[in-house]
């Protein structure tokens, strides 16, 4: 009986060392028959937390937009006197500002603008980071140290700084916010894009293209540039969450949105806001409420397109 044991026992991890090597097998099998996209997909799904923001977001950007616009036109600008600085209640969940306007409609009204400066901002930045770090990264030399040292010069001035030097100047309004914001924020970008040329212009799919005679902005634009999307889609999403707290900081300043138009950013700073804080502080509650759990949720989302994106990450 002591014989055969240990036996039973070698017999029984060989066994189960036989089952994990087939379930390796059969994960790789799988890898190989699909393709990227459906892997980071896969990978994606993984993470609930971001798959939970994604969900979230989806229905925050469908419900600002679907519902704000069939809102009456001019709901942003309607006022009731005999309604100011009411508490949310059935009729106003979310309660009244200090002009009598319901709280509620004037976030979703807020949300459209500050999610549309948000995304076009972030388009803004991107196509410059990407087209300064792909022009610097694969040329290099003389090009590359021109373009760094802009890019480390406008890193060295304030952001917040320059947004509201640039919006003073220029004058405030949604163009000018997206406009300014999109062209203060490629140079994370152009980092990113230019470390992942630098690190793919002498590969030997690059040489092949090169040797058959291929020009140089067709190899940036259709070798290179689909292999670096990876690392570009992370800093979009992330740009996103830094476009809406920009445009949430410059307008709380009064360089940005300017009222009767409201924005989340704009909404958290009402003209007597110690008053709004001790009397009324639903007021600012609810926007600066939306600004946290949108850029909380955006960050989540590219958290996970960072994991899912990345082969050498375990979820």
């Amino acid at each position: 009986m002591d014989r055969t044991q240990p036996k039973s026992t070698a017999g029984q991890s060989g066994a189960t060392a036989d089952v994990r090597a087939q379930l390796q097998a059969e994960e790789a099998s799988t890898r190989e028959t699909l393709s990227p996209w459906k892997i980071t997909r896969r990978r994606f799904m993984r993470h609930r937390l971001a798959v939970a923001s994604l969900v979230f977001f989806t229905l925050l950007v469908a419900t600002v937009f679907i519902w704000g616009a069939l809102l009456p036109e001019g709901t942003a600008r309607t006022a009731d006197y005999d309604l100011i600085r009411q508490p949310p209640s059935l009729q106003h969940p979310m309660g009244t500002d200090q002009a009598g306007s319901d709280v509620m409609q004037r976030i979703i009204l807020g949300g459209r603008v500050s999610l549309t400066v948000g995304i076009l901002a972030m388009a803004i930045s991107i196509l410059l980071g990407t087209l300064v770090g792909a022009v610097a990264g694969y040329f290099g030399g003389g090009v590359d140290n021109v373009l760094m040292r802009i890019v480390d010069l406008m890193l060295s001035i304030p952001s917040l700084f320059l947004l509201i030097i640039l919006a003073g100047v220029i004058g405030p309004g949604m163009r000018t916010i997206i406009l300014v914001i999109g062209i203060t924020g490629w140079m994370g970008v152009a980092r990113i894009v230019r470390a992942n040329f630098l690190s793919l212009k002498n590969k030997e799919f690059v040489e092949a293209a090169r040797s058959i005679g291929v020009r140089d902005f067709p190899i940036i634009f259709k070798h290179i540039l689909p292999n670096s999307v990876a690392p570009i889609i992370v800093a979009a999403t992330l740009g996103v969450a830094g476009a809406i707290l920009s445009e949430a900081y410059v307008s709380f300043l009064g360089f940005g949105i300017q009222p009767p138009q409201p924005s989340w950013g704009n909404m958290v700073s009402p003209g007597s806001f110690l008053l709004t804080i001790t009397q009324a502080p639903w007021i600012i509650l609810f926007p600066g409420l939306m600004i946290t759990i949108t850029v909380l949720t955006v960050n989540f989302i590219g958290d996970g397109l960072r994991d899912a994106l990345d082969p050498f990450s375990r979820l």
